[in-house]
């Protein structure tokens, strides 16, 4: 019972009116649909939300909106009667209790009834149950509809890639042992009987800097760990491989503590495998896929040792050869064009206008800084490295040569989609893009040493390209095997699994990317569900009480406007070829955005290092609806 007298902590006492006391709630209504919630208020709709999960009941309509609560345990809600309750149900949606089948069978049944596009957007918090719910969605359409022989082949591909893409795109982070770090869209494509003919996968902003460097707690993608854990003894040893992972540096967490392999991870190694089979990848292909997974392992394990140069300037050598004779051996190219590659940073002459446009987005020379670098660095090896091809022919073999193994479209790739996650210049890679147009013209290039800290840098670019490459290789393949056959009018319903909004001790460029996705979409929802609905009802004369709701539009144009936002500023100076810099770019964003409130920009000491040179880091708080997140340079 509330009483009206509020005894404060200092015994003062407030006078609480009528109008500020809700309604009691009854804490015990379990209502299915919190619409039906009367008031419907925060407090109501938390309460009924514990009310139903307390009994098990993890799945709560907010309209024409599922809403999930992760259990963390099993639930028998899965079953085949229970997909069967759905699919031949004779009574409305509504009448049967929220479950993830029912919005799979409401989408189905309209793109079948109606013909019309469906599209599932789930999104989440990392740990919430995006990917399983997602694979539910997907077992509950291969179930509900036919059974003739190439039906179930369709079926069978799109369920069995999950162990895959889980395996090569999931990894432990500190919310969720099996947490997704990349985004997917599915597509399936129906014909005009509601069945499956093909599907698609696309997949956006995986998390590349995982590769070779991981929050405290957290751990490498999947598959490194099983192919430690699972591999026998002969594949092992033709990988170079050993079983211990204290010897690989990407999987020491940089923290000195090396994340070990468990007795799942062995398991999960052979369900890997026996996937990779079941969608059509022969025994070479996954053997060459494994080597390349083990050639950036111990990629990572090169050591980078200074060198002074007799004309003053620093150069490197590489500590371990034994460990780069392996990688080459591992890559099928000649050991001596990886060292090259390595080592050294080769310049166009006969291109030098191509070139000074590559430098001048972050490609490593005097003026790429790391915010530059951060941004524009996979812009340089996607754009910069195709234009070289085409200016002297056999520029871009050795990249070719890099990763002909598995990686046949390498020249192919998607800008785009190459912008996540890629932290440092990619003077690595650039050297190369380039290396084997030495050998061939050696007249039009000039080739200078790295520094052994330039070279690091250069090696873990190099390792994030290759794995992201093999990563959208094996998606490629996996498309090429799912896609239609057939020919005719087809519809889609697509399932799209994406990051929820993120805020790590430390946030970059990713983060910027991957909410900057979450407000878009919380943007959309909102335009859908509210300020078009009440239109609506304004324009027909409907009596309503108005829905007030926070706006994010102003969040979204400060990230997005055609050029003043935030992005089309990094852009610009990232396009600088003299004097774009991190300075520069806070100075920019600091003007621009000088009298709005939704941005904070703020310089302090980071760090300082072996030479005691101070590093300045940048900060941007921006002030999302959900919280403030900042970001900083890495």
């Amino acid at each position: 019972m509330l009483s009206r007298n509020k005894v404060s902590r200092n015994c003062s006492r407030t006078r609480i009116t009528d109008a500020s006391v809700a309604p009691f709630v009854d804490p015990a209504a379990d209502l299915p649909d919190c619409i039906s919630l009367d008031p419907l208020t925060e407090d109501s709709l938390l309460a009924n939300l514990l009310s139903r999960f307390k009994s098990d009941h993890i799945y709560t309509y907010i309209g024409n909106i599922l809403l999930s609560i992760n259990p963390y345990k099993p639930l028998a809600q899965y079953t085949e009667q229970a997909i069967a309750d759905y699919k031949l149900r004779t009574v409305a949606i509504s009448q049967l209790p929220p479950h993830v089948y029912a919005l799979a069978d409401h989408a189905w049944r309209s793109l079948r009834d109606f013909y019309s596009d469906q599209v599932i957007v789930i999104t989440g918090e990392s740990g919430s149950g995006k990917t399983e719910a997602s694979k539910l969605i997907l077992q509950y359409l291969g179930f509900a509809t036919g059974k003739s022989k190439e039906l179930e082949t369709v079926r069978q591909q799109l369920l069995l890639c999950n162990p895959v893409l889980e395996a090569f795109g999931n990894a432990k982070s500190l919310h969720n042992d099996n947490s997704s770090r990349f985004g997917k869209y599915i597509e399936l494509e129906f014909d005009y009987k509601g069945e499956p003919v093909g599907g698609l996968i696309t997949h956006y902003l995986l998390e590349k800097s995982r590769v070779t460097v991981q929050h405290p707690g957290e751990r490498n993608f999947h598959i490194f760990f099983q192919l430690l854990a699972g591999a026998d003894v002969q594949l092992l040893k033709s990988l170079k491989l050993q079983r211990n992972t204290e010897n690989y540096l990407y999987l020491r967490n940089n923290h000195s503590n090396p994340s070990v392999w468990h007795q799942s991870d062995k398991d999960e190694f052979f369900n890997t495998k026996k996937a990779l089979e079941s969608v059509g990848f022969s025994a070479e292909d996954i053997v060459n896929i494994f080597r390349i997974v083990a050639a950036v392992l111990k990629l990572g394990n090169l050591i980078f040792t200074p060198v002074s140069n007799i004309d003053g300037t620093e150069g490197c050598s590489i500590n371990n050869d034994y460990e780069l004779e392996e990688v080459a051996t591992l890559l099928m190219i000649p050991a001596e064009e990886l060292r090259s590659a390595l080592l050294y940073r080769t310049y166009s002459v006969s291109c030098s206008a191509m070139d000074a446009h590559g430098m001048a987005v972050g490609g490593g020379g005097a003026s790429a800084t790391p915010l530059t670098a951060a941004h524009q660095s996979p812009f340089h090896i996607g754009f910069h490295g195709r234009q070289r091809f085409e200016c002297i022919s056999n520029v871009g073999r050795a990249p070719i040569e890099f990763a002909k193994v598995t990686l046949q479209s390498i020249n192919q790739l998607d800008m785009y989609q190459m912008m996540d996650g890629c932290h440092g210049s990619d003077v690595g890679f650039q050297a190369a893009l380039a290396s084997r147009a030495y050998q061939d013209a050696k007249d039009d290039f000039v080739m200078t040493d790295l520094s052994a800290a330039e070279a690091t840098t250069g090696r873990d670019t190099l390792c994030k390209a290759l794995y992201y490459r093999l990563f959208t290789w094996i998606i490629n393949s996996i498309n090429e095997r799912i896609k239609v056959k057939q020919h005719g009018k087809r519809r889609i319903l697509g399932v799209l699994d994406i990051y929820g909004f993120e805020n790590l001790p430390v946030n970059g460029f990713e983060q910027l990317i991957i909410n900057y996705c979450n407000e878009k979409l919380q943007h959309y929802v909102t335009e859908i569900v509210v300020k078009e609905e009440q239109e609506i009802y304004m324009q027909e004369g409907l009596e309503w009480s108005p829905i007030l709701f926070p706006d994010n539009l102003a969040v979204c144009d400060l990230i997005e406007k055609h050029n003043l936002g935030l992005l089309a500023i990094m852009d610009e100076e990232c396009q600088r070829s003299t004097n774009g810099s991190d300075d520069a770019f806070l100075s920019r964003v600091g003007q621009v955005f000088q009298d709005n409130i939704q941005i904070e920009v703020a310089w302090g000491l980071l760090s300082k290092n072996a030479d005691s040179t101070a590093m300045n880091a940048f900060r941007l708080a921006l002030n999302y609806i959900q919280n403030k997140k900042k970001y900083r340079r890495m």
